[in-house]
């Protein structure tokens, strides 16, 4: 199965130029995947044969980490007393 991602119109007007992509990863974690039965492994579903089961998803969520080299500053600011 593939995903994608898809940047919404605010991010896209923003100057993100100093940022690049790091890497992509798929949020799997246990209390997203079903334990046992015909679809173990598979993510929990949120609609069956019977209707809303009252799970998650029918797919584990994507997510990218964008980075930007920092000098420190950004961090932390001193303030004048």
């Amino acid at each position: 199965m593939c995903e994608q991602i898809i940047p919404s119109k605010p991010f896209l007007e923003k100057d993100y130029s100093s940022f690049q992509f790091y890497r992509a990863n798929i949020a799997n974690d246990n209390f997203l995947v079903t334990t046992s039965g015909q679809y173990k492994d598979y993510p929990f579903r949120s609609f069956g044969y019977s209707g809303y089961t009252g799970e998650y998803s029918d797919h584990f969520p994507v997510y990218i980490y964008l980075i930007k080299e920092s000098n420190g500053s950004e961090l932390f600011s001193e303030t004048e007393d």
